[in-house]
């Protein structure tokens, strides 16, 4: 008769019987589409199992490439936002800047329409509209 131990030895080197965190049973009909379990989530038993594995979980070689991956993406993200911002800020002066062009460029485009209807009537002779 086998003990334990030598059923979890030929265990390990089958890869049927392989089992990981995040690693979906050969059975399982997941199409990559479905998140796989992960420490985060809740156990079996529907408790929260990420106190009692975080500080094991982040000592290991794991849990620190995993530190470094949350590292990563706050840098990530908080360049990407605060460039957003500035994008943003660029943006509103651009808007800015072009409605101020606008308004001047239709004042300048309305003296030049009036020099010319007076340049015209002062050369057609109308003492009516010339000073």
């Amino acid at each position: 008769m086998e003990n334990k131990n030598e059923r979890t030895r030929k265990d390990k080197g089958d890869p049927r019987h392989r089992r990981g965190v995040g690693v979906p049973s050969p059975n399982s009909e997941n199409d990559g589409t479905q998140r796989t379990r992960g420490i985060d989530q809740e156990d079996s038993a529907g408790s929260d199992c990420i106190g009692t594995v975080t500080s094991e979980f982040r000592s290991s070689p794991l849990g620190k490439i995993l530190d470094r991956a949350e590292l990563l993406e706050r840098s990530f993200y908080n360049y990407v936002h605060a460039h957003q911002e500035r994008l943003e800020t660029r943006l509103e002066e651009s808007k800015q800047l072009e409605s101020t062009f606008t308004d001047s460029l239709k004042a300048l485009k309305q003296e030049i329409y009036d020099l010319a209807k007076q340049q015209k009537q002062v050369d057609t002779g109308d003492p009516e509209t010339s000073h």
